[in-house]
């Protein structure tokens, strides 16, 4: 595989007993297209199937889904803030043992990425890179996001997605901790003549789907007043 150095297009499209990759991908620094990346999921002395391989990758465009599950890697070894062609990413998460904040932190896309897919995470809270009203800065231009929980997931509130200008479908799905999407940081007292005017949330919004969370009391928690949320 590693001499195929002209390839430009690879599409594995529903080959999902794919383990691991073979060895010799990054030798193909031609390649635009690849759909599916499956990171190694079996002993650590197999070889093939490093996010390292993707490091070089940087011409890829349009979708790049990585299925990740069975032991911890070197994440940010995939260097996708580099892949600044590729429009859409999905992260399959499909181990339910390991707390996956760790991995996802290294996963950090571009910041012209338009669609978001992330699936199966579990975690006790969300990268830096979504926190802290850090999404709409990291990521600006997204128009989708898809979020699902793993059966272990214990995270209990999210991020700004309001504050994503074009963001028009949002859908969050089997959150099981979740109680807030959004946490007040600003424990400031509130001054109505003071506080400058902010844009409106979610400007561009057409879908919003939340399903399978039991515990979800409200959209933000308010930290002047951790008895209630906001709506």
């Amino acid at each position: 595989m590693s001499n195929l150095i002209n390839l430009r297009h690879l599409l594995l499209y529903g080959c999902e007993e794919l383990r691991q990759m073979p060895i010799g991908w990054g030798n193909l620094t031609n390649l635009q297209r690849l759909d599916y990346f499956v990171a190694k999921q079996s002993g650590p002395g197999d070889l093939g199937g490093e996010l390292a391989e993707l490091n070089a990758l940087n011409n890829l465009e349009g979708e790049l889904r990585i299925v990740l599950g069975g032991r911890q890697c070197e994440s940010s070894a995939a260097n996708l803030q580099m892949k600044d062609k590729l429009m859409a990413f999905v992260l399959d998460f499909t181990s339910s043992e390991e707390n996956h904040k760790d991995v996802l932190e290294g996963l950090q896309p571009h910041a012209h990425l338009r669609h978001l897919r992330i699936c199966g995470y579990n975690g006790e809270s969300l990268p830096s890179w979504m926190m802290k009203n850090q999404l709409h800065c990291s990521l600006p231009n997204l128009v989708s996001i898809l979020i699902t929980g793993g059966y272990n997931c214990k995270v209990t509130s999210l991020c700004s997605f309001g504050r994503l200008p074009h963001l028009q479908r949002l859908c969050l799905r089997e959150f099981n901790s979740v109680e807030y999407i959004e946490e007040d940081e600003d424990n400031a007292p509130v001054n109505e003549d003071t506080v400058p005017r902010v844009a409106p949330l979610f400007p561009s919004l057409r879908e919003l789907r939340l399903w399978k969370m039991p515990k979800l009391k409200g959209w933000q928690r308010d930290s002047r007043n951790m008895g209630s949320a906001r709506p």
